[in-house]
């Protein structure tokens, strides 16, 4: 067990695996309580050598919730969930869902797995921009639903979803904080755009898609953070809407260098340039400045519940 979870060179999983084992065995454990929590379930020889035993079944499956891509865990899996279990745990972070990804994993038959490990990308994405999971009631929620799982009381997605329908964020809540969403990560901007720009060209399942290769394809930020007196906007509006999803855009990273602080005049050729259609798009404003970033947003928080579906 310790080889195989040192292995997947994340800092401090161990504890982490631990406690999220715990947590999809007997629901909701924080950090603090998990040593007490064991030393009350766990008071024989064997129960420690059960525990043990089982963690070391537990580190296998949950190594390869973080390796989704390469490892044989998922080789009967389809591409769509090996992306979407992909998509969870490295291009959004998820980690407090861990739990009931690996209860899932564990019990769930390979089609209800699939589906549930999909229908995770859309709650993940829900939360990140809207909120909801704050006082500790994502991780309740989780670890709730973990339990249930791996009791069998929850045995299909629909089943899973209906249990998460009460604390994951409504389509009305979602909309409303897409178009108004700041996203200060370039990686989480860039995995939004990204899956954004492939549903605006038809591609099925596009949330499941990574983003491409920052090298070749960087993150403009049309209003730029120190705009030149030209732009003629205050710098404290600036601030506000520089990390408005709404005035960012894909574009190469020659592009980009090249239009680097430049008025939205000079950057306007290039944009309507480009391959990504909803960079070109942005051309096609009489001008850019808040009033631009929030009609554009506002449209991608419309494309954004179809993205993102529950």
């Amino acid at each position: 067990m310790l080889t195989m979870i040192e292995g997947a060179g994340e800092d401090e999983l161990l504890v982490k695996f631990v406690r999220h084992y715990w947590i999809a065995q007997h629901g909701p454990t924080t950090d603090r309580d998990l040593g007490d929590a064991i030393e009350r379930v766990v008071r024989t020889e064997r129960q420690a050598v059960d525990m043990v035993s089982a963690l070391d079944t537990y580190a296998a499956d949950y190594v390869a919730l973080l390796s989704p891509r390469d490892n044989p865990r998922w080789n009967d899996y389809s591409r769509a969930a090996r992306d979407a279990i992909y998509t969870v745990t490295k291009e959004l972070g998820g980690e407090q869902i861990r739990p009931l990804m690996l209860a899932v994993a564990r019990t769930f038959p390979i089609p209800e797995a699939e589906k549930a490990f999909q229908a995770m990308v859309s709650w993940t994405v829900r939360f990140l921009i809207a909120g909801g999971g704050g006082g500790g009631v994502m991780d309740r929620s989780y670890g709730v639903r973990a339990r249930e799982v791996t009791q069998g009381t929850i045995k299909t997605a629909k089943q899973l979803s209906e249990g998460m329908a009460q604390v994951v964020p409504s389509d009305t809540l979602f909309e409303k904080a897409f178009a108004a969403a700041s996203v200060r990560k370039t990686n989480l901007a860039r995995y939004y755009l990204r899956s954004l720009e492939l549903h605006a060209k038809g591609e099925k399942n596009p949330q499941f898609v990574p983003s491409d290769d920052t090298t070749a394809v960087n993150l403009e930020h049309i209003l730029p953070v120190n705009p030149s007196s030209d732009w003629g906007i205050p710098q404290e509006i600036v601030d506000v809407y520089h990390k408005r999803l709404g005035n960012m855009a894909l574009l190469s990273a020659k592009q980009n260098v090249a239009i680097g602080n430049g008025t939205f005049e000079q950057k306007k050729d290039v944009l309507a340039a480009s391959p990504f259609v909803l960079t070109s798009d942005c051309a096609l404003m009489a001008d850019w400045g808040p009033e631009a970033i929030d009609e554009r947003q506002a449209n991608l928080a419309k494309m954004a519940l179809k993205v993102w579906p529950l």
